[in-house]
């Protein structure tokens, strides 16, 4: 997993238009909760896995399709050997070549719609998987690095080599996959599976509140106050308040509260401790608190909660 410690956990919206990576992982593997200020399109190609997202696990088999944008968090635990192709592009890859989408557009999933899509009922959609799993395999420098594009120039700027710059210039690698990104976006919004969202969003934002989140996702009992966080990423109180609030719909602390029963859905899936010590261990003071905080972000007790994890 030395790409996502190492690369995708650091990576700089900034420098990354967009990679195309695999992976194979065994039984039992988890990955944490974390979110990024990119798009991420995540494919599991063999073996079984749940897929958290939005306060939901998803059974994600072979031939499942995750999109995320950006800040969505999520995470998954494998539940057997797994292999998965994971695509991440930036929201500069998507403005380049898609020139009359704002900086306030959004791609998202369609409102209602599950966040993933079988594929095996589109053969339009495998045949473009076929194509990118050739190319995906060997796209590493001599260090085992993914290549990175460093300048999110539209393609037909790409293509023309009297016009592009060393820094503009891409693999004809490169090219390929991303030719083939943009005709697999193309199919997702013919099957109305995704849409474009307007908001007052500036993705520009979205790498400060990124290291934000995911500093509050390592230690959600613990997390930052409003001034530490506004310090963390080098601004003013006031703007980081009205930024994080503008960028994620809720305020700061809201979002707190919300990460503390997040993480108290992890445990109630995955451990045999007590309602009272999640209730403890997460910060609150007492039972009533807890189960009144849980069942107000999740409609229901936490008992019920961990009953209808064990069912599924």
């Amino acid at each position: 997993m030395e790409y996502q410690v190492n690369y995708q956990m650091n990576e700089n919206v900034k420098e990354l238009s967009f990679s195309c990576w695999k992976y194979n992982q065994e039984a039992g593997y988890k990955y944490p909760l974390h979110c990024h200020a990119y798009y991420e399109i995540s494919l599991v190609t063999k073996g079984q896995r749940e897929e958290y997202f939005n306060h939901n696990y998803y059974n994600a088999n072979e031939g499942k399709m995750f999109f995320f944008s950006p800040l969505n968090v999520h995470g998954f635990r494998n539940n057997s050997e797994v292999s998965d192709m994971i695509l991440q592009f930036s929201p500069e890859f998507i403005n380049a070549n898609v020139p009359n989408l704002s900086k306030n557009d959004i791609i998202t999933v369609f409102p209602g719609a599950e966040p993933y899509i079988d594929i095996s009922d589109c053969p339009e959609i495998q045949a473009i998987i076929r194509k990118l799993n050739t190319e995906c395999h060997s796209m590493s420098d001599e260090y085992g690095q993914p290549q990175k594009t460093h300048t999110p120039a539209p393609l037909h700027t790409l293509l023309s080599e009297e016009n592009a710059s060393p820094d503009a210039r891409i693999s004809k690698r490169n090219l390929k996959t991303s030719i083939l990104l943009l005709e697999l976006l193309d199919i997702l919004f013919e099957k109305e599976y995704l849409i474009v969202h307007s908001s007052q969003n500036n993705y520009l934002d979205f790498p400060l509140v990124e290291t934000v989140i995911n500093t509050i996702l390592s230690d959600p009992c613990n997390t930052p106050s409003l001034k530490e966080a506004a310090d963390l990423v080098n601004i003013s109180y006031y703007h980081f308040s009205r930024m994080f609030k503008k960028t994620v719909g809720i305020n700061y602390q809201e979002y707190c509260n919300i990460s503390r029963i997040r993480h108290a859905e992890e445990l109630l899936s995955e451990s045999d401790k007590s309602v009272s010590e999640i209730a403890f261990e997460i910060g609150y003071e007492s039972n009533t608190s807890f189960i009144k905080s849980f069942k107000k972000y999740l409609n229901t007790t936490p008992s019920k909660y961990r009953d209808r994890q064990k069912n599924k």
